[in-house]
């Protein structure tokens, strides 16, 4: 059977539902007896799984895209392996390369891969009401038991986690115009106290986005004083998220960060402020030893060497790595496949959330915040949204 004709079957899509599906409760499981002492370490790592079926399902579906995807996919995989042939011949560890460059392989996966419609907006719903509860019973045993300034976690950092839950929001309610039901609006509410839980601020402002987005599709009648009342207790939510984590450190860490960054990008020349220095270059000895408080992000905790993925931020990477020219490009190129796929809005949405977790994380460097993307570019729309 060809792969043109398996794709269209509709018992296809079903599968790729299960893997999906199944892939996110087994990972929620480990977690479950790993948090109970049932098992002493996580059997596998739900990241990299996660990694798998991204590029697993891409793989899967790759086929004979227009020429223009096809020209892009190919410039963006040329580009990711000049940079390591570049790279190593400065003695850039090949891990650290794949580090700084795994958001080229992410977004040529979505021009290489047939964009036939796969899952459904039901899938979907099912999908974050697994992902929302689950979430919303870890943060809240763990905020019991390790206290309010303890940050929690399913699969990891909870800057993804919500950045996640934000992308699959978005995509269940704009891609959807139908009556919403009891439980719909349940799922909102567990969402917002998700995210207080977490005390993320990258998530707080991820989750007013997609809360402003979705709501037109969520409220048909007008409520003003209920839409009022809502948003000054969202608004005072995340003053108090941000008010909380001001008293910690880490607050302090990402303006450090920056002010580090500042100082490394006095050192590059006109050139490599607009299209990067074509190979990832080390942080300077006076730059790794300033930020030597977060050593597990070094290459060489001994000798104190480390890359751009220090600075955290994917913004201040991208700048740093491939110039202004490369961080305008990952966005536009992002935005311009989605937009043609499912509309404006929820391209904007989504590029949002991106963009506002990448001031402080990975972004789309990530696969927590790519997955809702790539599951825009297969997901079958109720409604065309603009």
């Amino acid at each position: 059977m060809r792969p043109s004709s398996i794709i269209h079957n509709p018992s296809f899509g079903k599968n790729y539902e299960t893997v999906i599906f199944y892939t996110f409760a087994t990972l929620i499981f480990q977690q479950i007896l790993y948090s109970l002492n049932v098992i002493q370490f996580r059997l596998v790592d739900s990241t990299t799984v996660l990694e798998i079926l991204y590029f697993g399902i891409a793989i899967s579906l790759i086929s004979i895209t227009p020429r223009a995807s096809l020209i892009k996919a190919f410039i963006l995989i040329f580009i990711f392996l000049l940079i390591i042939l570049f790279s190593s011949q400065i003695s850039t560890p090949l891990y650290e390369t794949i580090r700084a460059t795994k958001w080229l392989v992410f977004t040529s996966c979505l021009y290489l891969m047939d964009t036939r419609k796969l899952i459904s907006v039901r899938f979907l719903s099912k999908l974050l009401n697994l992902l929302v509860i689950s979430t919303f019973i870890f943060y809240t045993l763990q905020k019991i038991a390790f206290g309010n300034h303890f940050r929690p976690y399913l699969f990891t950092e909870n800057n993804y986690e919500i950045a996640l839950l934000s992308g699959i929001l978005c995509l269940r309610f704009i891609l959807d115009n139908s009556r919403k039901k009891g439980y719909d609006k349940l799922v909102i509410i567990l969402f917002v106290i998700t995210i207080f839980l977490s005390g993320s601020r990258s998530g707080a402002i991820c989750g007013l986005i997609s809360l402003y987005a979705i709501y037109p599709h969520t409220n048909k009648k007008k409520k003003t004083p209920v839409t009022l009342l809502f948003s000054v207790l969202f608004i005072y939510g995340i003053s108090y998220v941000f008010n909380i984590r001001s008293q910690n450190i880490q607050f302090i860490d990402r303006i450090y960060f920056f002010q580090i960054f500042i100082s490394e990008m006095q050192n590059k020349n006109w050139f490599e402020w607009i299209f990067g220095s074509l190979r990832i270059t080390p942080v300077s000895n006076d730059g790794c030893y300033a930020l030597k408080f977060y050593q597990t992000l070094f290459a060489d905790q001994i000798n104190l060497s480390c890359y751009s993925v220090v600075f955290h931020s994917i913004l201040l990477r991208l700048l740093y790595d491939f110039g202004l020219i490369g961080l305008l490009m990952s966005s536009i190129l992002i935005f311009s496949i989605l937009r043609k796929e499912i509309g404006k809005k929820l391209s904007v949405t989504l590029l949002l959330v991106s963009l506002i977790n990448g001031a402080s994380v990975s972004g789309i460097n990530n696969v927590y915040v790519m997955l809702p993307i790539f599951l825009a570019m297969i997901v079958k729309k109720v409604a065309h949204q603009d």
